[in-house]
């Protein structure tokens, strides 16, 4: 099945991504194609508000990003964020609800984006990963690709700052029986292992 994107984010997506190559003096490198079909989940760093606008840049697919609860609590950026497909996502026990969407994303053989070291590093630099991309990428037997944003001549993601964004390779779940934090841990330290030699 084909992915499908929704017209609010074509349109919001061709008035974005000029904007952000000039501004952002935008390089892409790839070192794998996206795939044209089938679940996907993106798994990327984070140290800019506007990485998720960065990285709709790699491809014209709609990717559907996890964004913190907190974003949702201005009725107008709700509606905006709602509109791009983002879905929003509470700490603790309440992030089961954050899962079952990001799940019923995957079922539909759509996008879902995910920031892996779980909150933004203010000064650009890496910090520990998070399971839950790994969680869910065995959960619903989806690979997982790893993207590097970066500024070039180093520190957290800013306009008028030489920006690139490196695509890795794709990295499949395990065929397990039972999942255990050694499984999830190994993958997730797999994805950003890629993810840091991006970016040095």
């Amino acid at each position: 099945m084909k992915r499908k994107r929704s017209f609010f984010y074509s349109f919001a997506r061709f008035l974005v991504i000029p904007f952000i190559k000039i501004f952002f003096y935008l390089k892409i490198e790839k070192k794998s194609e996206m795939p044209l079909y089938g679940r996907l989940i993106i798994c990327a760093n984070h140290s800019s508000l506007l990485d998720p606008i960065l990285l709709s840049s790699i491809k014209s697919h709609q990717i559907h990003f996890m964004a913190k609860a907190e974003l949702f609590k201005n009725f107008a950026f709700a509606a905006i964020l709602k509109g791009l497909g983002a879905f929003s996502v509470t700490r603790g026990e309440q992030a089961t609800a954050a899962l079952n969407t990001a799940q019923d994303i995957l079922k539909k053989e759509g996008i879902v984006g995910i920031f892996l070291e779980g909150t933004r590093s203010k000064d650009g630099t890496l910090l520990k990963p998070k399971s839950g991309a790994a969680m869910l990428s065995y959960q619903t037997n989806t690979p997982i690709l790893p993207v590097c944003i970066k500024r070039v001549n180093g520190g957290p993601v800013r306009i008028f700052h030489k920006t690139k964004i490196s695509v890795g390779t794709l990295i499949f779940p395990k065929k397990l029986q039972k999942i255990n934090r050694s499984d999830l841990r190994e993958m997730s330290d797999a994805i950003m292992e890629q993810i840091a030699k991006m970016k040095n």
